[in-house]
């Protein structure tokens, strides 16, 4: 990941740190935790968008 990105990430509140004076600090086991919730959050919508796509109602489906 980039610095730019990580920044971009912790500017919004969307990655876990700390702030002391100008400095970000990490805490592993919170970077831990938020990195195996993220790949969670992807495996759940990946499972989801498999279960669409074999749906029979999937209207999007082209019939051969």
């Amino acid at each position: 990941m980039s610095k730019s990105q990580l920044y971009k990430l912790t500017s919004c509140g969307r990655m876990p740190f700390h702030k002391s004076g100008n400095t970000l600090l990490f805490i592993p086991e919170e970077l831990d935790k938020w990195c195996e919730d993220k790949i969670q959050t992807v495996s759940h919508e990946e499972n989801e968008l498999q279960l669409l796509i074999k749906s029979p109602l999937n209207k999007w489906k082209k019939k051969v």
